[in-house]
C-alpha cells in the first residue's frame, strides 16, 4: 500500500500541487515535481529540499496524538527550528489514486490549527472479529500473509499447515509428514512473495530442526484460479546444520537472506543464528551463546548508528535477551541490553524501517521497546498487569501493531485479550485508561460461539493483510486431553477495506 500526500506550498492553491510524494509500504518515497507558475522550474529534487523540511518537521510535531516518524527518505532529512509563514499550509487532499491506496484528507495549518486527517496520524481503533468456519484443527502457533493479501500460510503445532486463499474463501490442508512428528513453530513469506519458509523440528528419531520451503511463486503460477493442491510445492531443506529445533525465521525488509535462529529445547539452552541462502541450501554462521532460558524469536532493529541488527529474545522457563550487531565492520553481541528484568518474553516485532521493535514480556505483561541498542526498564514499560499479553505484530504501513493474548475471565466476562498500539505512541502511565495511548481491543465472549475457547486458549498469533486495516489471528490449546483450534479475522471498524 502507497500514502499519496499531495502538498501544496507558499499559499499555491491545493488543486495544483508542487509535489507528490508516494510513500510506499517499506517507507521509501517516489517523488513526483509538477510545475507551477509561482514557484522555480522544479527540475530538480533539491529546489524543494526545505519544503521536504518543512513536511518532515509537521511529521514530527504537527500531528494532534503525538510524535510521528517518517522512514525512508524523509526521516535522514534535517529539521527546520522556525515554522513556514503565516498563511502557508500544507494540504492533505482527497485525490483519484490506484486501487488499495489510501489518501489524505482535510488540510492542515503548521502554526498550530488541529488538521482534520494526517496520514501518520492514527485514530483508536475499535475491532470487530469473527471466526472462520475452518474445522478439524489443533492448536495453530504461526500466520502470515502473502504479499499480495490473496492467501495466508499458517501452521499448526502438530505439523499441519494451511494455505488459506481468502479471495474464494478455499482452506488448503498440507501434511507433510504423519501428523504429530513435525512440530512447527513459524511460518514467514519472503518480502517478495516468491516463496516461504516454515520452521521446527522432528520428533520421530530425537528432535531435529526441520526447514520446509513452499514455491509460492510456483503455486501461483500453476493453474487457474482457485489453485488447486499446494502440497507439491513444497519442499525439505537437506544439509543443514543438526539441532534440536529452528524456533524463529526472519527476512530483512531490504530483500537480503534470512536468518534462522536455532535452540536447544532444554537446559543448558543456548541459541545459534545463522544466515540461510533457501536457493543454494546454505548457511553461514553468525554467533552463538548460551543462554538462561528458551529462545523463541528475533527481529531486524537497528542499532544506535542506524546499522543493522538482530534482537534475540527467549522466553521459555525464564527470560534473556541478547542483540548482535556490526560496529564499523565488526561483530558483536551483545548480551546485556540495559535492563535485563523484562520477564519470560516469546515474541518481538520490529516497526518498519527498523527503528524500534517492541517485545511483550508474557510473565510480566510488559510492553517492552528495544531502540538504539538499549530495553526500556520495567518502570518504564506499560504494563498491563490484569491482561495475560504474549505477543505482538506490526501493520505493514508500521502505522498500528496489535498485541495478541489469551483467554481471560473477569467479573463473569470471558474475552481475549487484546491491545491496539499507534506507532510512536508509547505513553501509558496508567493502562486501560484515556491516559494511555494504547488501547484494548479485546475479544468478547471468547469462551462462547463462535469462539468456543477452552481454558488455556491463546490468541498465537497475527498477520496484516496488506494493503488494508484488516487481518489474520490463529490460536488454540493443547493438554493431554483437549486439542483445540482456531483461525479467525478482525478488521477496523472504520478503516480502509481490502479489495
Amino acid at each position: 500500500m502507497a500514502v499519496l500526500v499531495l502538498l501544496g506550498v507558499g499559499g499555491a492553491r491545493a488543486e495544483e500541487p508542487d509535489l507528490r510524494l508516494w510513500k510506499q509500504a517499506d517507507g521509501s518515497l517516489l517523488v513526483d515535481l509538477i510545475p507551477h507558475p509561482d514557484l522555480p522550474d522544479p527540475m530538480e529534487l533539491n529546489l524543494y529540499r526545505g519544503e521536504l523540511e518543512r513536511l518532515a518537521e509537521y511529521e514530527q510535531r504537527g500531528d494532534p496524538d503525538g510524535r510521528c516518524r517518517i522512514p525512508g527518505e524523509l526521516r535522514s532529512l534535517p529539521l527546520v527550528d522556525e515554522l513556514a509563514e503565516e498563511g502557508s499550509h500544507y494540504y492533505l487532499l482527497t485525490a483519484v489514486a490506484p486501487p488499495g491506496v489510501e489518501t489524505g484528507l482535510g488540510s492542515s495549518n503548521l502554526l498550530g490549527r488541529r488538521p482534520n486527517r494526517h496520514p501518520c496520524w492514527v485514530a483508536r481503533g475499535s475491532y470487530q472479529y469473527q471466526r472462520l468456519p475452518v474445522g478439524g484443527l489443533t492448536e495453530l502457533v504461526s500466520v502470515d500473509f502473502h504479499p499480495d493479501g490473496d492467501f495466508f500460510l499458517a501452521a499448526e503445532r502438530s505439523g499441519v499447515l494451511h494455505v488459506h486463499d481468502v479471495v474464494n474463501g478455499v482452506d488448503h490442508r498440507v501434511e507433510l509428514g504423519p501428523v504429530g512428528n513435525l512440530v512447527w513453530d513459524e511460518v514467514e513469506f519472503s518480502p517478495d512473495g516468491s516463496q516461504a519458509l516454515v520452521v521446527g523440528h522432528d520428533t520421530s528419531s530425537g528432535n531435529v530442526g526441520v526447514v520446509r520451503l513452499f514455491d509460492a511463486a510456483g503455486w501461483i503460477a500453476s493453474g487457474a484460479d482457485p489453485r488447486g493442491d499446494p502440497t507439491p510445492f513444497f519442499s525439505d531443506i537437506t544439509g543443514l546444520p543438526v539441532v534440536e529445533t529452528f524456533s524463529a525465521v526472519e527476512y530483512p525488509d531490504d530483500g537480503g537472506l534470512p536468518v534462522l535462529l536455532s535452540s536447544t529445547l532444554r537446559s543448558p539452552y543456548s541459541m545459534v543464528l545463522r544466515r540461510f541462502d533457501p536457493a543454494a541450501g546454505d548457511t553461514e554462521f553468525l554467533t552463538s551463546s548460551a543462554t538462561t532460558a528458551g529462545c523463541q524469536d528475533i527481529a531486524f532493529v537497528d542499532n544506535e548508528w542506524d546499522e543493522p541488527g538482530i534482537l534475540v529474545v527467549c522466553g521459555v522457563n525464564g527470560y534473556d535477551g541478547l542483540y548482535y550487531t556490526e560496529v564499523g565492520g565488526f561483530p558483536e553481541l551483545r548480551l546485556d541490553l540495559g535492563f535485563n528484568n523484562h520477564g519470560n518474553t516469546r515474541s518481538v516485532s520490529t516497526h518498519p524501517g527498523g527503528d524500534y521493535a517492541l517485545a511483550v514480556s508474557w510473565s510480566g505483561r510488559r510492553i517492552n521497546r528495544f531502540e538504539e541498542g538499549l530495553m526500556t526498564s520495567s518502570t518504564e514499560a506499560p504494563w498491563f498487569s490484569t491482561r495475560a499479553i504474549l505477543g505482538v505484530e506490526f501493520q505493514q504501513t508500521g502505522r498500528r501493531a496489535l498485541i495478541h493474548g489469551g483467554r481471560m475471565s473477569i467479573g463473569g466476562n470471558v474475552f481475549a485479550a487484546m491491545v491496539e498500539y499507534r506507532h510512536d505512541l508509547y505513553d501509558c502511565p496508567a493502562p486501560l485508561t484515556a491516559d494511555c495511548a494504547m488501547t484494548e481491543v479485546s475479544i468478547p465472549n471468547f469462551g462462547s460461539a463462535p469462539w468456543n475457547a477452552p481454558n488455556g486458549a491463546n490468541v498465537n498469533d497475527v498477520a496484516w493483510r496488506p494493503g488494508c486495516d484488516e487481518g489474520v489471528i490463529v490460536g488454540g490449546y493443547t493438554n493431554f486431553m483437549t486439542e483445540y483450534g482456531f483461525i479467525g479475522t478482525f478488521e477496523i471498524e472504520g478503516g480502509l477495506r481490502c479489495p
